[in-house]
């Protein structure tokens, strides 16, 4: 889980990134303009919830303490894998690894849950 946590924050700050340059589109004569695209920035929220949460998940699983906040960070981890398919590429190379490590994740937690304390 520390490991998609990791790829979390990777794709969220590419995101935040082109959320601030905007897309650039030329009309026509000399007129161009800007667009900043909201699901940039709702990708790039998400990706820094799923590394915050994910990491502090992802050590809760290792310590075996606090198992409703394990689930959640990996829960976070999916939400920001999901999201990171606003650009078609980037949901390829960093939102699939995520969303199968953090699968992977949540069964293994789940199968150990009467560990947790």
């Amino acid at each position: 889980m520390i490991i998609a946590a990791s790829i979390c924050v990777l794709f969220a700050i590419g995101y935040v990134e082109r959320y601030a340059s905007g897309k650039f589109h030329y009309a026509s004569g000399n007129n161009y303009y800007y667009e900043h695209p909201p699901e940039y920035l709702l990708a790039g929220i998400f990706g820094i919830l799923g590394f915050g949460l994910g990491l502090t998940g992802g050590i809760l699983t290792l310590k075996r303490r606090m198992f409703g906040l394990a689930i959640l960070g990996t829960v976070f981890i999916m939400v920001g894998g999901i999201f990171s398919f606003a650009d078609i590429l980037t949901g390829i190379v960093l939102g699939i690894p995520a969303l199968v490590l953090a699968i992977i994740s949540l069964v293994f937690t789940g199968v150990s849950h009467r560990e947790f304390t």
